[in-house]
Formats: C-alpha cells, sequence, structure tokens
C-alpha cells in the first residue's frame, strides 16, 4: 500500500557527491538490481545499450503531461499520461563540512601484461605512474529523502542492500549505519518541489536526467532542478 514515507540514513562516513541529487529512486533501483537472483541479473540488456531498463519500482509515480523532450531523446521517457519519474526526493541534509577525498589510482599491471611483449615497463614515471583521484565530500550525521510508496518494500530493500550511498562505498566512504523509514504528512507537491522534474524547454534550468539510472544519456531531458 502507498502512502507517504520518511527516509533516514544515519551515516558513519562523509560521502562522495556532487551535489546533483542523489534522488532515492536511484539508490532504490540499485538495490533492486541486487535483489535480482544471478541469473536474472545476467538477463538483463547490458547498460552500453542506447536503452536501460526501468524496474518497477516501490514508489508512486509524477507525470508531466506538458512536458518536451530535446531533439534525439528518447520517446520511451514518456508513457501513456507523460514524461514520468518517481515519488521521491533529492537527498535533504545539513551539510556540515564539505572536503576532498583521495584515492590512490593503481597502476594497471594486468592491462599493461595484455597489451605488450615488453619485458619491463617503468610505472615510477610518465603515463604508467600511480596518481591520487580527488573526489569531493560531504558530512551530515542524517541524510533523509521523502517519498510516496510501499514502506515495507522499500524498509527492505535498503536495509537488504545498501551498505552507503554516493560513491566508492566499497572504500569505506558514504557508509550508513541504520536505514529508518517512517510514515510522514507530506503531499506530492511537498516532494516534486524537491527533486528534479521535467517539463517544457522554457521553464527548464537544466537538461537531466529525471529517473534511474541518473548516469545513462538515455534518461535526459528538460528539466527543472528544485530550488529549495
Amino acid at each position: 500500500m502507498s502512502e507517504p514515507i520518511h527516509i533516514t540514513a544515519r551515516m558513519t562516513e562523509p560521502v562522495i557527491s556532487y551535489e546533483d541529487g542523489m534522488h532515492l529512486d536511484g539508490i532504490l533501483a540499485w538495490a533492486m538490481y541486487l535483489d535480482l537472483e544471478e541469473e536474472e541479473r545476467r538477463a538483463l540488456p547490458p547498460i552500453t545499450e542506447a536503452w536501460a531498463l526501468d524496474f518497477g519500482l516501490p514508489l508512486d509515480k509524477w507525470h508531466a503531461p506538458e512536458a518536451e523532450l530535446p531533439p534525439g531523446a528518447d520517446e520511451r521517457l514518456r508513457d501513456a499520461s507523460g514524461v514520468w519519474g518517481w515519488m521521491a526526493t533529492r537527498a535533504l541534509a545539513d551539510w556540515t563540512r564539505r572536503s576532498v577525498h583521495e584515492i590512490r589510482k593503481r597502476v594497471p599491471i594486468e592491462e599493461m601484461i595484455q597489451l605488450t611483449e615488453a619485458k619491463s615497463v617503468t610505472v615510477g614515471q610518465g603515463p604508467g605512474k600511480a596518481y591520487d583521484l580527488k573526489f569531493p565530500t560531504v558530512w551530515a550525521p542524517e541524510v533523509s529523502w521523502f517519498a510516496i510508496g510501499d514502506a515495507n518494500e522499500v524498509r527492505r530493500l535498503l536495509a537488504t542492500h545498501v551498505i552507503g550511498i554516493g560513491k566508492h562505498v566499497s572504500k569505506g566512504l558514504g557508509r550508513v549505519a541504520e536505514w529508518s523509514v517512517k510514515p510522514a504528512n507530506v503531499d506530492p507537491t511537498f516532494i516534486l518541489d524537491r527533486r528534479r522534474v521535467a517539463c517544457r524547454e522554457n521553464e527548464a534550468n537544466i537538461i537531466g536526467a529525471i529517473r534511474p539510472p541518473y548516469s545513462h544519456n538515455s534518461r535526459h531531458t528538460w528539466a527543472r532542478e528544485p530550488e529549495k
């Protein structure tokens, strides 16, 4: 059963973030991928294809019937009711600290072995040398989202599969100590004012992704970023 819900992540580590949304539906889409059996994952179309599969998330949808698509945009961004996305906000937090985290980029020795018959290669200097990649980080003790959907299924997916948010969770960044999913007293307008939504070209302030996977080119259209 769908209802308004408030989702909170209690954090233990800073989050790698470009502060470009980190919408809850993107996190849930990743959780649903992890929830699949191995055979189901192998049967999915490659993410390198022109269109990425939409998972059926445990969230309600919003529709923008009057929204316009840029030239070349994929018509599958629409359904019979218009361009659509999921009823969930971007990440909401009082970020108290911003910093930079460096991750060492290793020397690709295994790849080098496959590409050359040379007996040795210089890794202390030149293009083969290891270097540090710098990522912006933000910190808040709690990060929250609001959504309309199935609270029990949202809770299950997050608690079972999502140990962190943002990039490089496997290296300890963005770790979540605990997820909380509770009823909330909010309406659809409150949620839509706090997320990226599709719109007409003359109303847009960005060409951006409006539903997951947010990194995929097929999700980009005229959109309006939230002011709040």
